[in-house]
Parts: C-alpha cells; structure tokens; sequence
C-alpha cells in the first residue's frame, strides 16, 4: 500500500471515530436531559404537594364551625387543577382512630378502657387478641413480654435482629415490625379491611362519635340498629352526648372519658402530579 493509500485509511478512521464520538454525545446529552426534565418534573411534584398541605390547612380552618362543610371536607378528595400539574388531596380525622400510644403509658401504667376497645376491634376483624400483648410489649418500658405477648429475646433473634420500642411508637407503620402484624392484617384482604384503617399514633387519644367507623362503633359496644341511627343522625347534624345517653345510656356512660363528639387531630395526605411524576407528603395538624 502506497503513501497516498494509508494516509485516506487514517483519515476515514479518524472521521468515523469522530462520527462515533459526535453519536454517542448526542445520546449522552439526550439521556442526561431526559434524566433532568424527569427529576425537575419530580420536584415540581413534590411541591404541589407541599401546595396541597398548605390548602388542607385551609380548608380545615375554614370549616372548623360548619359542621356539613366539615363532613364534605372529610368524605371526599379533592382536586386542584394547575397549569403545572395537579394536586389531590384528602382529610382524616385522626380523633375517629384508636390511638395506640394510649393503651400504655412511658411508665407501663395500663388504660384498661382502650385496651378493651383495642381487642374489641382485634375480634370484630376477625383477628386473634394476642395481637395486642404484641403491642403492648412493644410500647411496654419495663420489658417483660406479656404471656401471648413477644420480648426483646423473640426480636434479637430475627435475621436482622432488632430490639422493641420500649416506648411510644411514631407511627402506625412501625406495626410491620411487630410479630404477627402481617401485610394480610394490617391492609387487609378482598373480605376484611385492613387496621390501619382504624388506629393512629397521633390523636386525643379519644373516639369522636360523629365521624368514627361503624366498626369502631361497634367496639365500643352499641348495636347494629344503634349504629345505624348514630349514622343517620349525625349526617345531617351533629350528635351530642345527650342523645348517645338516651340512645344507650349503658355503652355511653362505660366509655365515658373516651367518647368525644369533636376532632383536634387532622391528617392531611396531599399528592402532586406532573405528568407521570408522583410525590405524595402527609402532615399531621392539631386545631386545638
């Protein structure tokens, strides 16, 4: 091969290498621009949600004396619609929840009251009372595991190992650390709801009849006749603790301490999205 020859070859090579160089740079500047529109669309997300807390706040203190508007609030999402996407957001009552922390406090003194209520849920799901020694020896200081209960030794020996709160828990999804609170127990099934749907950690540590679940209210003892007119009732205004005494005075005098017929504790679960990106941020308020 002649001079002229090797010198077109090296120079076809260069120019395709520079053709290679010039394609991948394209690709990679395209990838990395994607990554950045999808993580800015992200954060765009995230603060719509923080938006949406903010108009939870609100909505709650706009609502604090209209009882129906209260409810609606409650009862509903809501959606708000934004030239950079949107935002859904939803209310709970946490006053309508059993609160955990309550059925023992930092130091080991036992409230018999929401014990009561506790395993009366545990049964109306269908689930064993020996769920709430588990609890209980979780929350419990003093360490000594309950006789259906499970101590430090049964959690030490778990791979990995860990060790029980010994004290009140922050959440109600620290449960999943618990023995026996399975996935099945704690969301539920196609025939039995889940329990989170009726306990909190963060409440007044009180039942308010007017927004609580029938299932709760079946815990505490009234029947299915007196549930459905303590549903009837309270839709249109709200129930007093006179009308729970002549309804049955019994369950209501028993749970006296426990029952409230309003709500201080509210949890705001707002949701940003822009386009496919999702960000969802909760938010724990005392009106009080």
């Amino acid at each position: 091969m002649n001079k002229k020859g090797t010198i077109l070859i090296v120079t076809l090579a260069f120019l395709a290498l520079l053709s290679m160089n010039a394609v991948y740079f394209t690709y990679f500047t395209r990838a990395r621009t994607k990554v950045w529109e999808n993580q800015i669309k992200y954060y765009k997300a995230y603060y719509l949600a923080i938006t949406g807390v903010d108009i939870g706040k609100k909505l709650l203190s706009a609502s604090q004396n209209n009882y129906l508007l209260l409810r609606a609030i409650l009862y509903n999402q809501h959606y708000i619609y934004t030239k950079h996407g949107t935002i859904k957001i939803r209310i709970y009552d946490m006053d309508s929840k059993i609160n955990l922390n309550s059925l023992i406090n930092n130091k080991g003194k036992s409230n018999t009251k929401m014990i009561t209520l506790y395993k009366n849920l545990l049964i109306n799901l269908g689930l064993s009372t020996d769920l709430c020694d588990v609890l209980l020896d979780w929350i419990d200081p003093n360490g000594i595991p309950r006789v259906f209960g499970a101590g430090p030794e049964y959690y030490q020996q778990l791979n990995p190992p860990y060790v029980p709160a010994d004290g009140q828990i922050p959440s109600v999804h620290q449960l999943y650390l618990l023995k026996g609170y399975t996935q099945n127990v704690l969301l539920g099934t196609k025939t039995r709801p889940g329990l989170l749907n009726f306990v909190t950690t963060h409440s007044d540590s009180k039942i308010n009849i007017n927004t609580a679940d029938p299932l709760i209210l079946q815990s505490l003892g009234y029947s299915v006749d007196e549930i459905n007119q303590i549903l009837s009732e309270r839709m249109a205004a709200p129930i007093n603790i006179n009308y729970l005494i002549t309804l049955n005075s019994g369950v209501t005098v028993a749970w006296q301490g426990i029952i409230t017929t309003d709500s201080n504790y509210y949890k705001i679960v707002s949701t940003g999205y822009v386009g496919r990106a999702k960000k969802t941020v909760s938010f724990i308020i005392n009106t009080k």
